[in-house]
């Protein structure tokens, strides 16, 4: 799915106020040379055609909008972008996909096509535009910070689940094949050209960065021990005995809360003084600010017994998102 023709619209649109940009100083150039004599302006006739035609032709080519060459085969996620992956990692989006999800950021150059395209088949089910600023594209706030528009598609193949794509404005230039060294004592920044080893097994997939690091990570949560913020809410109206606990600490909870919740901070609950503290009887409702705190106090919980506990998926962001968008947030 693209949107045909729409470059070409911007071109023109472009091109357009180039010509009547250029027209102008044609015109103030004419004015010169009658006040000033013949020959005056001539000069510039020549700097300014020999900028429009640059810039004619730098926009014909930023505007292009070639066909994409789509594989063939079921089960497919095309990348929407004509850029560099530069990033592949994992993070928590509460917004539309609701929890743990892949990210694969790719950057983009002015010499790059800038048409976006469908990822998947689908229908669209969200696009969100969220103001903010225009950072230089390597500080890596600039995902979380910069102006932005996330698309989400619901996909007509099961296997493919949920699909969004985040397009973010910004400047700069991508580190791939560079290295970037900072001195913190001297404030400073320095790069290295690398190079890729010809020798090196290509690569196929991530690595358990987890077991790579030495980290040890907690056990999965089980499906049925996560409730989304429409399900908590019915458990909350329907007069359930539950203990709604925020396990973030005093100062966010100090900005917004989830009536009806107590404090109890994720390492003391995580404690025994804390867990004697649970209401007996109540099924304890954990939440944080995006579900990950809440999933590891969680584990702590369901190893002491506490096997009816369940966590917020997507945390109080996820519970502002869709039911308190009013809601104060950091």
């Amino acid at each position: 799915m693209k949107h045909k023709g729409r470059a070409a619209a911007a071109f023109r649109r472009i091109l357009v106020a180039a010509l009547t940009i250029a027209i102008g100083l044609a015109l103030v150039l004419w004015g010169l040379g009658l006040v000033l004599g013949r020959g005056a302006g001539r000069p510039g006739f020549g700097i300014v055609g020999f900028l429009l035609v640059g810039f004619i032709l730098f926009s014909a080519y930023f505007f292009r909008d070639p066909d994409a060459k789509v594989p063939p085969g079921e089960g497919l996620i095309v990348a929407p972008a004509h850029g560099k992956v530069d990033v592949i990692d994992e993070i928590e989006e509460p917004h539309f996909i609701g929890g743990r999800a892949r990210r694969i950021s790719m950057f983009l150059s002015v010499f790059d096509v800038h048409v976006q395209q469908a990822p998947v088949a689908g229908r669209v089910a969200l696009v969100r535009h969220t103001p903010g600023q225009f950072l230089n594209a390597l500080k890596l706030e600039s995902a979380a910070l910069n102006e932005n528009v996330v698309i989400g598609f619901e996909t007509s193949e099961p296997a493919c689940g949920r699909v969004a794509i985040k397009l973010i404005t910004g400047i700069g230039e991508s580190l791939l094949g560079r290295l970037m060294i900072y001195d913190a004592l001297a404030m400073s920044y320095r790069t290295i050209d690398i190079r890729k080893d010809p020798q090196a097994p290509a690569i196929t997939g991530l690595v358990d960065y987890e077991a790579f690091c030495g980290a040890v990570s907690e056990p999965p949560v089980a499906a049925d021990a996560s409730i989304t913020p429409g399900e908590l809410r019915d458990l909350m109206d329907s007069g359930a005995a539950i203990a709604l606990i925020d396990v973030r600490e005093p100062v966010e909870w100090e900005i917004n809360r989830i009536c009806g919740a107590v404090l109890i901070p994720q390492s003391v609950l995580q404690s025994s003084e804390g867990m004697a503290a649970l209401a007996p009887g109540a099924i304890p409702v954990l939440y944080c600010k995006t579900g990950v705190r809440s999933a590891q106090a969680l584990a702590a919980l369901h190893r002491a017994g506490f096997a009816n506990a369940v966590h917020l998926r997507g945390g109080i962001v996820a519970w502002a998102a869709q039911l308190e968008p009013d809601m104060a947030m950091y």
